[in-house]
């Protein structure tokens, strides 16, 4: 893991950063912080810029909401993995939108965070299996792996899909027609065997398609 060398784990249960702190290290990344509180660690980076992590793992704490602590940590540089409760589309959508680079399960298993780790180091992403299965139409059999290579501009495309963004912020953000951004979403949801957005999302985390 070689992009990955430093971790700070934040969440306010005592169990919880113990189980990740062992996982972590038997990984090999050094810890330098694991705290209850957010505000502790970000005022302890700004005292002492070494303990800044290359990876931050950010569970539930109770002086600041998940996402705005995830946005922050992200917009200064590190990598994020948050650890979250919810089964809502709603509320995965907006950890992605904040920046997160991998989110699986505060009950999911060793091996799920793991995998989460390997995909950050690799320079993907990552959506615990548990999540995608309670979040994205648990009753749908999607398929295995995608059908073709998505172009660059798809890429792209399917990346704001992931972040929650309507087609009209997708034309917007990336200065093309609604229109093309219709054909590109059709040529998309082709290749990836899918007819609806919800599905092309569960699509793109659980098989890495967006950076």
């Amino acid at each position: 893991m070689s992009s990955l060398r430093s971790v700070a784990v934040v969440d306010d249960w005592a169990l919880v950063r113990q189980g990740v702190e062992a996982r972590m290290r038997r990984l090999g990344l050094r810890v330098v912080a694991a705290t209850s509180s957010f505000h502790e660690y970000i005022s302890s980076v700004e005292a002492h810029p070494s303990r800044s992590a290359d990876l931050v793992v950010i569970g539930h704490v109770a002086d600041i909401p998940q996402a705005p602590a995830i946005r922050r940590v992200a917009e200064a540089g590190s990598s994020v993995l948050a650890l979250s409760s919810s089964t809502s589309p709603t509320g995965i959508v907006e950890l992605w939108s904040a920046g997160v680079h991998a989110v699986v399960g505060r009950n999911a298993q060793e091996c799920e965070l793991t995998e989460a780790v390997r995909s950050i180091a690799a320079g993907g992403r990552y959506m615990g299996s548990s999540l995608l299965a309670q979040v994205f139409d648990r009753t749908t059999t999607l398929p295995a792996k995608p059908r073709g290579e998505l172009t660059p501009r798809e890429r792209e495309v399917l990346s704001e899909l992931v972040s929650g963004a309507t087609n009209e912020e997708i034309s917007a953000r990336l200065h093309i027609g609604t229109q093309t951004v219709k054909s590109h979403l059709t040529n998309i949801y082709d290749k990836l065997g899918v007819r609806r957005r919800s599905h092309a999302v569960r699509v793109a985390l659980s098989h890495g398609l967006i950076a």
